[in-house]
């Protein structure tokens, strides 16, 4: 077969005529963002806030013979607004620590027979994913509790609650002083 320049030509307009083939491109548009390591109160309504507490009232402490009248244990199910708190955190195993002082009349020193010092027992617990963590903290014994969880804490309400039990003094016969009395149960939850 002979090939004429005008041939060659033709041949040459036609292959430029046709469509170039298809080419396919691609991008990727990355997105990211970050959540740091932290710990937040979020009772329901409530502007997010690293810190949260209540007042316990127990009104008058002392029985007809002066000394310690039997109260009975208060738990967050009684008192949701003093006692149960709903705290996030971004973290798996959060560290707590609870601590707890007994309440104290500090206007006076108790002699023999009297007592200026009320203590108690408070349990913290905590609602994680699969149950509940608890540390016990016993003003006369142990004032510290602390450790991780051993979970995530549950994102439900109220996923923090004390429990106040075993009020007493140092000596059952004692006769309390008169005067203020005031205590504390401190709880730092902390991511990890």
């Amino acid at each position: 077969m002979k090939y004429t320049a005008a041939s060659i030509a033709v041949l040459a307009l036609v292959a430029a005529a046709q469509p170039a083939a298809a080419q396919d491109v691609s991008g990727t548009v990355t997105i990211t963002g970050t959540v740091g390591d932290k710990c937040i109160v979020t009772d329901a309504g409530d502007v997010p806030d690293p810190d949260f507490g209540g007042l316990i009232e127990l009104g008058q402490l002392d029985d007809t013979d002066g000394t310690l009248r039997n109260i009975a244990a208060i738990s967050a199910s009684s008192d949701l607004d003093n006692l149960g708190f709903r705290v996030v955190c971004t973290t798996a195993t959060p560290s707590v620590s609870v601590t707890a002082a007994p309440m104290v009349n500090p206007a006076v020193t108790a002699p023999d027979g009297y007592a200026d010092t009320v203590h108690f027992t408070a349990d913290a617990n905590f609602s994680v994913v699969g149950g509940t963590d608890t540390f016990t903290v016993v003003t006369d014994g142990t004032a510290t509790d602390s450790g991780s969880l051993s979970a995530r804490l549950a994102t439900g309400p109220d996923n923090v609650q004390i429990d106040l039990s075993n009020f007493h003094t140092p000596d059952p016969a004692d006769v309390l002083t008169a005067g203020t009395y005031t205590g504390t149960v401190s709880v730092t939850i902390s991511p990890n």
